[in-house]
């Protein structure tokens, strides 16, 4: 599964950094993470100035809709795309 560090109370993990299984908490610094915007399953975590300045559970587009986290998220991770690839095989096969 690997090392993530968990940002906030809801525990946003994120795999980027210096990943070394800590918590973080508005206001802490925060090693080799450049600044920006960042998703997890669980939020979102915002860096500045390489502290932690934010958290949110929810993303909108221009229209004020909400975004599926997952959505963004899920065609990215390495595993499912691995699980894609066996399925098609498979589907090819047939």
């Amino acid at each position: 599964m690997g090392a993530y560090n968990c940002y906030g109370k809801r525990g946003i993990q994120l795999k980027v950094g210096l990943c070394e299984c800590k918590s973080y908490k508005i206001g802490d610094k925060v090693k080799g993470i450049k600044d920006g915007v960042y998703l997890g399953y669980e939020g979102i975590v915002v860096i500045k100035n390489r502290v932690f300045v934010a958290e949110f559970t929810e993303i909108h587009d221009k229209w004020g809709s909400i975004i599926n986290l997952e959505s963004i998220l899920l065609p990215r991770n390495p595993i499912k795309q691995i699980i894609d690839k066996i399925f098609q095989a498979e589907k090819e096969k047939r």
